[in-house]
């Protein structure tokens, strides 16, 4: 006869025994055999143990993976955030009220002496911007770090001279308004940097006063 343990006691006893002779359990051969039979609670709890397991290490993996794309990302394809505009200097508000006569623009004036510098609606040309992209470029790496990562913007209007060659009288530079403090001295070292075609009067390259804002505005 084909031997079975007891389901009960773990005896070995015969598949056709009535009952098992340490314990008197039931038809033993038929319990041990008996097909579907629900495991133990010991048995789901490991099973359940090992399930939570294998799920938190998929989890890890898969962050650890996310983590690693977007560093290799970031390495290989880095975010350029920088300053887009940058205001153009513009006239005073009494520009247009004392721009020259149609009959003439420099009808009756002189050219000033060397040492002197005339007010932008004095001259017959206005200066104008020569280095843009090297002036993007320079609001780009002047931008205070702690306001781009904070995602501020701002103005700067600053009051200067434009030497005569187009160059900026650095010493002349002063800031007349500002939306933040960090940003006035970042303007400062920007218009700097600036190189102007010089303002005109009879022809002539003359030095001139120009008011210029400056406008920091992270890129969309």
């Amino acid at each position: 006869m084909p031997l079975v343990s007891c389901p009960a006691c773990g005896a070995s006893v015969s598949d056709a025994a009535p009952a098992c002779p340490r314990c008197g359990h039931p038809r033993p051969g038929a319990s041990a055999a008996r097909p579907g039979a629900r495991p133990s609670q010991g048995d789901r709890s490991a099973g359940w143990l090992l399930f939570g397991i294998l799920a938190a290490f998929v989890l890890v993996v898969g962050l650890l993976g996310i983590g690693v794309y977007r560093v290799v990302q970031r390495v290989g394809h880095p975010v350029e955030r920088r300053p887009e505009e940058i205001v153009d200097f513009v006239d005073s508000a009494e520009t247009e009220s004392r721009r020259p006569p149609v009959g003439g623009p420099a009808a009756g004036r002189t050219l000033p002496p060397d040492d002197s510098t005339l007010e932008l609606s004095a001259v017959e040309v206005q200066p104008e911007l020569a280095n843009r992209e090297e002036v993007q470029a320079n609001l780009s790496r002047n931008y205070p770090p702690l306001l781009r990562d904070a995602g501020v913007t701002g103005t700067v209007t600053l009051r200067m001279r434009i030497r005569s060659d187009g160059s900026v009288d650095t010493g002349s530079i002063t800031v007349e308004q500002a939306t933040h403090d960090a940003f006035s001295q970042a303007a400062a070292a920007v218009v700097a940097r600036m190189r102007f075609r010089p303002a005109r009067l009879n022809g002539r390259p003359v030095p001139v006063w120009v008011t210029l804002p400056v406008t920091f505005q992270l890129a969309t």
